[in-house]
């Protein structure tokens, strides 16, 4: 039930009137025989100055039941009994009024005369007097409603107002001239505006270049229209547009703003567009193997873009994303591109994206492109070797500069992503023949990363075969335990052109087609057994020489990344030159080649 004390100044107020107009002393006691409120000789007539004025509650009580006491002779009272001042009070009469309020007593008001002039006036014209305080009673109890309703409406819009808070979207209101209203925090945090400048600003000073009033009273509206906010960083939203009616006139609107990071962040968390591989998923023991995710799990915790070398199939695509699950955005977006699967003229869009109406075709309101869905986290180039040289200019812009303009637009859009590209060609070479462009292979190698082939991490091949094998156990719904000797003894003669991917392949085949426990030689591919001999050239001559000279300087200094870094060194070759020498030579091309003897294998 609502208290008195909760409209103190107003019942202060109402006991100076009453006090002011009738010339008596007041008081206003609640149920609970509180004293709520009371003229200064009201209480210095009850108490002395040691004293604390506590109501005497029998009387009190009569009152509530009674709704009117006329009190002719205080201190001798019915209800004076027990009462402190009983057989010696200082009032010369007192009248006491309930205070009514829903069919319930909510106080009481006492009017108390201290000499023969004031008994007079409160008894002289006593039914003028039960009029008066009976709409002075419920002067107050309209003040109390007016202060429920106040109070309703403050808990209200605090409820809005939390609610608003704790929607992830910016929601903004404005009237039917435009002013805005109401602006919730996420509104103001994405808009970058502090509440107190935003509120009484018009709309058409945040979406500018809209005439958003005349769009509203046209009857259109608006959802999910993506708008980029002017400024010295372009905030992207998703914007959505609707009017409010009151009796079919328009009031004002609703401004719904989504921050298309985080829409893309939702779905690329659905959509599986996150790089979700660890390191723990990359299969292999060899020392080749363990040297290249160490190597790979350091450089994850920098930001500098990473070139990955590796021949076909060596898993350049789950590195990129183990770097990524890796890295401070991890929880970002790895959105992946293969430059050479895309033709010429869509790769531009695809990557750069385009404004509406940039060529024939094009979207209705444009489309970003994976720079832009990539944002926050990482965006892979696949097969970087690829893209034509016309696109290499714009992505060295964009890895200079951090932005890019849409296909089409002129809005610059800042970016905030980390590259990690990915070739199986030798980029050095294509540098010198000039296909492709030497800055941005010096960009793009600020990190570079080789993936050995499988042939160079012979033991990998039998820790891999098992891996795949229990993977396609479960796939096929087959039960193999294992393979025979001589199937790993062929597998493992086998120089793996393919790499992971074709043992994998080489796997999924074979347990398609055995119907035993163990894997058979007879259930694996024919091309494992086919074996080429060629004859040697002047070429193979020149290459066994280099892999004798490569072979010394790697007994000298070791197989590992150091020792490779070394040996490079002495033979006045790049790292990444010595590598290719490596593949080159132990492709099986020619006879003698005994470099997958000395590296050991990849898991």
């Amino acid at each position: 039930m609502f208290k008195l004390g909760n409209i103190q100044d107003s019942v202060q107020q109402t006991v100076a009137a009453i006090a002011a107009a009738i010339g008596v002393e007041v008081a206003i006691i609640d149920s609970d025989s509180k004293l709520i409120a009371s003229s200064r000789g009201y209480i210095d007539a009850k108490v002395n100055n040691l004293e604390i004025y506590k109501p005497h509650k029998p009387f009190i009580e009569a009152v509530m039941k009674e709704k009117v006491i006329v009190c002719k002779s205080p201190g001798h009272f019915l209800y004076c009994k027990g009462c402190r001042l009983e057989g010696q009070c200082p009032e010369t009469a007192e009248v006491l009024c309930a205070i009514e309020m829903d069919e319930k007593i909510i106080g009481v008001i006492s009017m108390v005369a201290l000499d023969e002039e004031q008994r007079y006036r409160l008894l002289g014209k006593i039914d003028t007097l039960l009029e008066f305080i009976h709409e002075m009673a419920q002067m107050l109890v309209s003040k109390i409603r007016e202060k429920e309703f106040i109070d309703g409406m403050k808990q209200v819009n605090g409820l809005i107002e939390t609610t608003l808070d704790s929607i992830n979207d910016g929601i903004i209101t404005f009237d039917d001239k435009g002013i805005i209203t109401h602006a919730n925090g996420v509104a103001c945090r994405l808009l970058k505006i502090d509440n107190a400048r935003l509120i009484g600003s018009h709309i058409d000073e945040i979406i500018v270049g809209k005439s958003i009033l005349a769009f509203i009273r046209a009857g259109n509206t608006l959802l999910n229209q993506e708008y980029i906010f002017p400024g010295t960083v372009a905030i992207h939203c998703l914007i959505s547009i609707k009017a409010i009616y009151n009796e079919q006139a328009i009031s004002g609107a609703v401004l719904t703003l989504s921050d298309i990071h985080n829409i893309r962040t939702v779905v690329n968390e659905m959509t599986g567009m996150q790089g979700n591989a660890t390191f723990e998923a990359i299969i292999g023991e060899s020392e080749l193997i363990i040297d290249v995710k160490q190597q790979a799990l350091k450089m994850a915790q920098s930001d500098s873009n990473i070139l990955i070398q590796g021949e076909s199939g060596t898993g350049k695509e789950v590195f990129a994303r183990a770097i990524h699950s890796a890295s401070g955005r991890g929880k970002g977006s790895f959105v992946g591109i293969n430059c050479a699967a895309i033709p010429e003229m869509l790769l531009e869009s695809e990557l750069y994206g385009y404004e509406q109406g940039a060529f024939t075709g094009a979207r209705k309101g444009g489309k970003p492109g994976k720079f832009e869905l990539a944002e926050g986290g990482t965006l892979f180039l696949d097969e970087i070797g690829d893209m034509p040289l016309h696109l290499q200019v714009k992505l060295l812009r964009v890895l200079q500069e951090r932005c890019l303009e849409r296909v089409g637009g002129t809005t610059t859009i800042h970016l905030n992503i980390r590259i990690i590209a990915a070739t199986n060609q030798d980029l050095e070479a294509k540098v010198r023949a000039g296909e492709f462009r030497r800055d941005l292979f010096y960009r793009l190698n600020v990190i570079p990363i080789f993936i050995p082939p499988l042939r160079e991490r012979k033991q990998d091949v039998t820790v891999l075969s098992k891996y795949f094998l229990l993977h396609y156990n479960q796939k096929l719904k087959k039960d193999i335990i294992g393979f025979l000797p001589g199937a790993l003894e062929v597998m493992g003669s086998y120089s793996w052109p393919g790499n992971v991917r074709e043992l994998e392949n080489a796997v999924e085949y074979a347990v398609n087609i055995e119907t035993d426990r163990y894997i058979k030689p007879a259930s694996l591919p024919k091309r494992l057994f086919q074996q080429s001999n060629p004859k040697r050239t002047l070429r193979d001559k020149v290459r066994q020489f280099e892999l004798g000279q490569i072979r010394e300087a790697l007994n000298n200094y070791g197989w590992g990344i150091s020792g490779k870094t070394k040996a490079a060194l002495e033979l006045g070759i790049s790292v990444p030159s010595l590598y290719r020498k490596l593949m080159a030579m132990d492709k099986g091309s020619f006879p003698g080649s005994e470099i997958d003897k000395r590296v050991r294998p990849y898991k």
